[in-house]
């Protein structure tokens, strides 16, 4: 700096987010994650990490730190932080982010990360697209999803699961109940599991739901999977919208994409 008055210091904050991840799922896979994450950093990086920060970490995570951080430099472990609750992560953030680089999901004022995913990896044609991760303890439903007049949805399901994971649909009505005696078309259970052993080095299996949804319509799927009480397995549902051919979708809800 003394020799050159505009030298200026570039500095990384890398954030993991932990959401959603349950003591449960704490396994050989995120542990390697964040193994990885951290020796990339530390063996790539080692001037230009500034903190690293976990955040939304699980309860027991602290103590499933005292491990990883045996098999990383110690100079990149001092600069590691954990945090498990938003009140905590937050203002951390905004001390190490300026507000207008920090996506607003994360307490800043710039584009959301879903939003920003979204724009970098969309397909020509598709107007919206949808991804969360469920873990399934036994049953769970997903967030309501929504076909407006003209549009039709493709759903896909990836998963390592080797546990079958059911995936029934639940119409709404314009109030967001469920119409249990006459939905307005029917469409048959998929089930997905994953096709290979379940160890990390594999790709996930991805499943096409053969039937295309048309609008309009709102509904939610009910993912149910035979795991213990104190267990889980996680799977991927995403979702894709284009604009439905006008002639098709003025003739029939559905269309069905299994031949």
């Amino acid at each position: 700096k003394k020799k050159d008055p505009n030298f200026k210091r570039f500095e990384v904050v890398c954030v993991i987010d932990l959401e959603n991840l349950a003591v449960s799922n704490v396994g050989t896979r995120p542990m390697n994650i964040i193994k990885v994450q951290a020796q990339v950093d530390s063996l790539c990086f080692p001037e230009t990490l500034h903190k690293f920060i976990i955040i939304n970490a699980p309860s027991a995570f602290s103590l499933i730190w005292n491990v990883i951080k045996g098999w990383i430099d110690a100079r990149t472990a001092s600069k590691v932080e954990i945090y498990s609750y938003r009140t905590q992560w937050e203002p951390r953030l905004l001390q190490l982010v300026d507000s207008s680089e920090l996506p607003s999901d994360y307490g800043g004022s710039a584009i959301p990360t879903k939003t920003r995913l979204e724009m970098e990896n969309k397909e020509a044609g598709v107007s919206r697209q949808y991804a969360r991760t469920y873990n399934v303890c036994k049953m769970t439903t997903t967030d309501i999803l929504d076909v407006k007049h003209g549009e039709e949805m493709e759903i896909f399901v990836m998963t390592r699961s080797l546990r079958e994971g059911e995936f029934s649909f639940s119409f709404l009505d314009e109030g967001n109940k469920p119409i249990p005696d006459d939905p307005p078309f029917s469409v048959e259970p998929v089930v997905v599991k994953h096709s290979g052993k379940g160890v990390d080095e594999e790709e996930p299996t991805r499943m096409n739901f053969p039937t295309r949804i048309k609008g309009p319509s709102k509904f939610q799927l009910r993912i149910t999977c035979n795991t213990g009480s104190w267990s889980s397995e996680s799977f991927l549902v995403a979702t894709k919208v284009r604009n439905a051919p006008q002639d098709v979708s003025a003739q029939c809800p559905t269309e069905d994409n299994s031949s």
